[in-house]
């Protein structure tokens, strides 16, 4: 029970927070870019609240998220995000980190699979289980993600039902009151680390994952984050490892506006289709046909 609460406090919390580090970094030249620009430049007209830019098809990026607890430890949470400005929309799957992929000649969970090879490992595991492509992975650990949902302001979110329980690393005596809250970075992972989620089958632990993900960016992923985009992007170069580089946010900052001055909703999120087994080191998940189908319309496909 203990390792299940710590394993889904990370996907709602990550998911989040690593949309908003990523959207952030790809985005932080934007501010410099806009101080080059004469006044006329910098302020591009709109008709009816419509952003002027149009985004391209090479604006798209596949992000592969993983969370550890510190960096001793292999990932144990995973979340697929998809920046898709054409269609103004982010799309988020939580992937099981229970997923079976085989690698070479391995063969096992995501976790196995970094212990065998690492991130890159992990991101080929992926792929070969969805027949999709990866652009770029980002991997964090649980402090990272604190100080980085406190940057954004936390997240309001109505929770069910108050609760107490009893956190499971400090043993305090934590308390939770029904109805809308602001959560912080802490109040956050106490949510998720509750009865409210851990005490969840495992397909409804990963839907409340969404939601929780979906209230946070579309509550803070708009203009007013492109102003904080420097001290996410410090933030995230300094305490996360990452493949993403100055060239991914360059070439995408004016799509990273577009998408964040829009008011409409524009996160959607899936789960994918499969059952789990228990073996002897543990469960495994295999994603049904149905579910392949799902991540290959949402995600690009890998080539022949």
């Amino acid at each position: 029970m203990g390792r299940q609460r710590y394993i889904n406090v990370k996907a709602f919390f990550l998911a989040f927070l690593l949309s908003m580090a990523v959207l952030g970094v790809i985005s932080t030249g934007i501010m410099a870019f806009i101080g080059l620009l004469s006044p006329s430049e910098s302020l591009p007209q709109s008709v009816a609240g419509e952003p002027e830019y149009q985004p391209v098809e090479g604006d798209r990026l596949t992000l592969l998220v993983m969370c550890c607890k510190d960096d001793t430890q292999p990932p144990d949470r995973y979340t697929l995000l998809r920046f898709f400005p054409e269609e103004r929309v982010i799309r988020v799957v939580p992937i099981p980190p229970e997923l079976e992929a085989t690698v070479n000649i391995e063969t096992g969970t995501l976790p196995q699979l970094y212990e065998y090879g690492g991130v890159q490992t992990v991101c080929s595991g992926v792929e070969n289980a969805f027949f999709i492509q990866v652009d770029r992975y980002l991997k964090c650990n649980e402090k990272a993600l604190s100080g980085l949902i406190d940057q954004v302001g936390g997240i309001e979110y109505q929770v069910e039902q108050t609760v107490e329980y009893q956190a499971e690393e400090t043993g305090e005596t934590v308390r939770l009151v029904e109805g809308l809250q602001l959560l912080g970075g802490r109040k956050a992972l106490e949510y998720l680390a509750s009865p409210l989620v851990s005490e969840l089958p495992e397909s409804a632990k990963l839907e409340k994952q969404a939601v929780f993900l979906k209230a946070g960016l579309e509550q803070r992923f708009s203009e007013g984050i492109l102003a904080r985009t420097d001290k996410l992007f410090s933030l995230l170069s300094n305490t996360m490892q990452t493949n993403l580089t100055n060239y991914d946010y360059v070439t995408r900052k004016e799509a990273i506006r577009f998408l964040a001055r829009i008011d409409e909703e524009k996160v959607a999120f899936r789960q994918i289709e499969g059952s789990y087994r228990e073996e002897r080191d543990g469960k495994r998940f295999t994603p049904s046909a149905d579910g392949k189908a799902m991540m290959q319309e949402w995600f690009e496909k890998a080539e022949e």
